[in-house]
């Protein structure tokens, strides 16, 4: 009974070992997580190698490996792409290619090792098995501790074997069907665009089955297309094709269609198009003061841009121009809008604008280059704001009075009233005009034989322009009758843009 159980053991590691590996197989190096960036381990790669030539499979060599890899410029383990899985199986000849991934690898506090193998046909790029293990030395708490390991790498051999063991006994290594093309590189043109406008997709395909007929391909656009559009070959395996647009807005499938001539049909989706004919909705905000409909500002204007619909842009542009469609100032970038803009009222060589009426007109572009137009007209005002003053008096006091025939709204107003010594005598203030300020004279009437008497007009408007004037000698002005007119402009005072 015993040699019986014995016979059959044997035939059916044969079963296996014949079913699963009676191909040629490339072992690559193995990737370890633990030694950092594209880290290799090597032992792991020379354990694998050994037990799966142990079980009488051929196994290419080492060698040849990393010169395919050289070849081909493979810089990264632990996985292959398609089209470097196919092209190892025509260089090497092997049908299978086992990658390994080592997971975990420690000594302390305990030693502990996990990795994952994959096994992986050549002739589709198919992963036919793949298997994790782990283990550590506390997983193995044997009496005296007489088996139990002492090392990771003692526990590295035992988990290799452990994978290898997991392997499943009949793989078919046979393609059930013809893979046709490999799709190695698609260029669209864009993504977004307008109705009827032009479309073109090209195609880098590599034959994987190269005996026999070669397959059609063919291009289908949307879902409903009943006509699939043939792809040209412009060069040996190069292919592309165009056509307009819908006019309907929406999204459209593109899948690449392969006939091959004895009625087997592969589709593969190549990802989908949008068709858009609707702008995006835009508006601003200028902030600032509005003077009969229009923002009014001396210095410097935010623009608040809206998108009212939260459709991402492709670019956008925003210009200050004139009246006559003059571009002055103008900044264009890819990409969302930013939360504001800041216009100095200068041009684009920093030089300061003159006073008079201007357009901020801001432009967007969606994805499929739809173009949203919003424009707001402003003005700018830096002129000296036109200061009323003339003069009333009695016996005891004297008036000043201060009125303003400007458009722009008064922000405040102030009076000083000093001797030339520096002494105030008196000081008014406000917002509103017209006023009438009553100043003492009996003070005045004490120091106008020794001294003259100073007064200081202070006007300033809603935008920070401001008016000042001075007058040397109140109490002749005013008993001279001097109008607003006659009253010399101090041209020396200084007219600050901020204050």
């Amino acid at each position: 009974m015993g040699k019986r159980i014995f016979l059959f053991s044997i035939a059916l590691c044969c079963f296996w070992v014949e079913v699963v590996f009676a191909a040629k197989l490339a072992v690559f190096p193995v990737e370890d997580l633990s030694l950092g960036r594209n880290g290799v381990n090597f032992p792991l790669t020379g354990i694998l190698e050994k037990e799966i030539t142990g079980l009488g499979m051929n196994v290419t060599s080492r060698d040849d490996v990393i010169s395919f890899m050289v070849r081909n410029r493979i810089r990264w383990l632990g996985s292959l792409n398609t089209a470097n899985i196919l092209k190892l199986g025509e260089e090497l000849g092997v049908e299978l290619v086992m990658m390994g991934t080592v997971c975990q690898y420690q000594e302390f506090p305990a030693p502990a090792v996990g990795i994952t193998l994959s096994l992986i046909r050549t002739g589709d790029a198919k992963t036919i098995w793949s298997g994790s293990v782990g283990s550590s030395s506390l997983d193995e708490q044997q009496v005296l501790a007489l088996t139990q390991a002492q090392s990771a790498e003692v526990l590295l051999a035992r988990v290799a074997k452990e994978a290898l063991e997991k392997v499943p006994e009949s793989i078919d290594l046979k393609i059930s069907e013809p893979p046709g093309f490999l799709i190695e590189t698609v260029r669209i043109g864009r993504r977004h665009v307008k109705p009827d406008e032009k479309m073109q997709v090209d195609l880098r395909l590599r034959p994987l089955w190269l005996s026999g007929e070669l397959p059609q391909v063919y291009l289908q656009v949307g879902e409903t297309c009943t006509e699939p559009m043939i792809l040209q070959s412009d060069e040996e395996d190069l292919y592309f094709a165009e056509w307009a647009a819908p006019k309907q807005s929406g999204s459209y499938p593109m899948i690449v269609i392969q006939h091959w001539p004895f009625g087997w049909v592969k589709r593969t989706y190549l990802g989908e198009y949008r068709v858009d004919d609707t702008a995006p909705e835009v508006s601003m905000e200028v902030k600032g003061v509005r003077l009969n409909g229009t923002i009014t500002f001396r210095d410097e204007v935010i623009i608040v841009p809206q998108l009212l619909d939260r459709e991402p842009l492709h670019k956008w542009q925003i210009s200050v121009e004139t009246r006559s469609a003059e571009v002055l100032a103008s900044t264009e970038r890819d990409g969302g809008l930013p939360p504001k803009f800041t216009w100095k009222g200068v041009r684009d060589n920093n030089q300061r604008v003159e006073e008079g009426d201007y357009l901020i007109m801001l432009r967007v572009w969606d994805r499929a280059e739809n173009m949203a137009l919003a424009f707001e007209p402003v003005s700018i005002v830096r002129s000296e704001p036109d200061l009323a003053l003339s003069f009333r008096e009695t016996a005891d006091l004297l008036f000043l009075d201060l009125d303003y025939h400007g458009e722009i709204p008064v922000f405040s107003w102030e009076v000083e009233v000093r001797s030339e010594h520096g002494e105030l005598l008196h000081l008014a203030e406000g917002e509103d005009l017209p006023v009438s300020i009553e100043i003492a004279k009996e003070r005045m009437n004490e120091l106008t034989d020794k001294e003259k008497i100073g007064c200081v007009v202070l006007l300033k408007d809603a935008l920070g322009n401001k008016s000042t004037r001075e007058i040397d000698d109140l109490l002749f002005s005013a008993r001279q009758d001097v109008l607003e007119e006659d009253i010399e402009k101090d041209d020396s005072a200084e007219w600050a843009i901020e204050f």
